[in-house]
């Protein structure tokens, strides 16, 4: 007899890739924009200026603009506060 725990998962990556299809109209467009946030482990300013035009890329389109702010905030997060 099975146990009732929780109930049976699906991988992250389609878990993912569902969330990205419901509020980007390429969702596979931002999948890879989050693989390759995901690749940063500090802060980068090219990386960074991405995200600015992609946010200003697409003003009217709620989605990338909140991703990318997620992604900003991250990156800033990882600035070290002694350096200038």
């Amino acid at each position: 007899m099975k146990s009732p725990g929780r109930p049976r998962a699906i991988s992250r990556e389609s878990h993912l890739h569902q969330l990205l299809t419901n509020h980007f109209h390429d969702p596979d467009q931002a999948f890879a924009l989050i693989d390759e946030f995901l690749r940063h482990e500090t802060y980068d300013m090219a990386f960074v200026c991405d995200w600015i035009a992609l946010a200003k890329k697409e003003p009217t389109r709620l989605g990338p603009r909140r991703l990318a702010a997620l992604m900003l905030e991250h990156q800033i997060l990882k600035l070290d506060p002694n350096e200038r």
